[in-house]
């Protein structure tokens, strides 16, 4: 196979993919070693922080989760699992509550959402006619607001989908997530790399030297002096 455009990866130390909240306390510092050690270990190429799940200004990159099966359907089924483990019953709650502008801490979160006060052309009312229309409950609708888990397949489908997203000039790259702070980013190291590096669009070996560190041009850190 011919090489195609290069792809460039980064991962998100501490970030929020697709629009799941951020954790209300940050990251011990060795999980973000460990996550450092997992992108030097799928030859990614940056490390980002990101600690906000609003939109970047201009529409920017934000990150993104994969949600990986042995087969499509497994893999859809454990994106179904993450959602619910990352929209609780009280962030449900609290999400909703905030777009309808109103205290919803009382209601059943899987009770279907009480219409919004708000006018006929507002977005709780879009989002309520959505509810409405699919049968959503409160925290089915709140996970479809918040969350965006664009990559959920099968380590090839995967694969296939951000090669085919960079051959295509929609994207050159992507900033990852673990679906579930802090981990979730090792199996996308283990089984989505070798397809992307099968591909020719990943590297198999840093070119600048033998540590993402290096690779970037940053001088080999020094370890301190014990007193």
């Amino acid at each position: 196979m011919d090489a195609g455009t290069a792809l460039h990866l980064a991962v998100a130390l501490d970030g929020a993919p697709g629009g799941e909240p951020p954790p209300a306390v940050p990251a011990p510092l060795a999980v973000w070693a460990d996550r450092a050690a997992e992108a030097e270990r799928g030859l990614l190429d940056l490390l980002t922080l990101d600690d906000s799940h609003a939109p970047p200004p201009g529409g920017g990159a934000r990150p993104e989760a994969v949600i990986l099966g042995d087969t499509a359907g497994e893999a859809a089924e454990r994106s179904r699992e993450v959602a619910l483990r990352q929209v609780t019953p009280a962030v449900a709650l609290t999400r909703i509550g905030q777009l309808w502008g109103a205290d919803l801490s009382g209601r059943d979160p899987d009770d279907p959402p009480p219409p919004p006060a708000g006018p006929p052309g507002s977005p709780a009312a879009g989002l309520y006619a959505r509810a409405a229309a699919e049968g959503l409950s409160i925290r089915e609708l709140a996970i479809r607001s918040l969350l965006r888990h664009t990559f959920v397949g099968t380590p090839a489908e995967v694969a296939a989908r951000i090669d085919g997203n960079v051959q295509t000039g929609a994207a050159d790259g992507y900033i990852l997530a673990g679906h579930l702070n802090p981990v979730g980013f090792d199996e996308f190291t283990d089984r989505v790399v070798p397809h992307l590096q099968e591909r020719w669009v990943l590297r198999t070996a840093y070119t600048e030297g033998a540590t993402l560190r290096e690779n970037l041009g940053l001088t080999a850190r020094q370890p301190s002096a014990v007193r």
